[in-house]
């Protein structure tokens, strides 16, 4: 057995890329919000989140397994089981994943996806009930400190566009934009400079420009 060590960006890269799979074997995602929003506060902190043991499978073997392909919108009700996939889309070598298809799992929906759950109080026969949401960095507070240090949630449309002097949130997916030196400070700068923006919430971003600009950073570093 040999390690390799792969950036989560290029994981997530040979997930879309056809190369990487879930074994038959494996159960159907069971993971909750909470437990992604955990994971990635550990990513954040630097926290070990374990290893992942992968299946390399040549030409030969490949039509020998059932695989299913991992879920990137994630419906509670109508879209919670991962797929078979085709013979088609299949490589001639791909990558199963033996062990670590919850943590994987997890990040490609945060990274690539979105997360529905019902609503509380909503009927499930109600299409209403299951907002999409999507994980968003809060840029300007951290955490409760006992549980997480970093606060990260799965937030609708409405909810992520909402700022004030305790919450700027930013869609974690789009640190897989950046290079590897990304232009943190020009980021901060057009969010300062936006005509989108009002002054009120212009001068609480300049109150946490430190802040801001260190968890952009960490983020970059961690994931890409």
């Amino acid at each position: 057995m040999s390690y390799k060590v792969y950036s989560i960006k290029e994981v997530i890269e040979k997930i879309n890329k056809n190369e990487i799979y879930l074994p038959a074997i494996q159960r159907k995602f069971v993971w909750k919000p909470a437990q992604i929003e955990k994971l990635f506060d550990s990513i954040m902190r630097g926290y070990p989140i374990g290893t992942f043991l992968f299946w390399f499978l040549k030409e030969e073997n490949v039509n020998k397994y059932t695989f299913y392909k991992f879920i990137q919108k994630y419906h509670q009700r109508d879209n919670n089981k991962n797929e078979i996939s085709p013979r088609p889309e299949l490589k001639n070598n791909i990558i199963g994943v033996l062990d670590g298809q919850q943590r994987l799992s997890s990040m490609y929906i945060a990274l690539q996806g979105t997360y529905a759950y019902k609503k509380p109080y909503y009927s499930w026969n109600n299409d209403n009930a299951f907002p999409e949401r999507e994980l968003y960095l809060n840029l300007i507070n951290n955490g409760d400190k006992e549980n997480n240090l970093y606060e990260f949630k799965f937030l609708t449309n409405e909810e992520h566009s909402v700022v004030d002097d305790k919450q700027l949130w930013f869609n974690v997916k789009d640190v897989l934009t950046w290079g590897e030196d990304p232009e943190i400070d020009d980021y901060y700068d057009a969010l300062v400079d936006s005509e989108y923006i009002d002054e009120i919430t212009k001068n609480i971003i300049k109150l946490n420009k430190k802040e801001i600009k260190s968890s952009l950073r960490i983020l970059h570093k961690r994931i890409v």
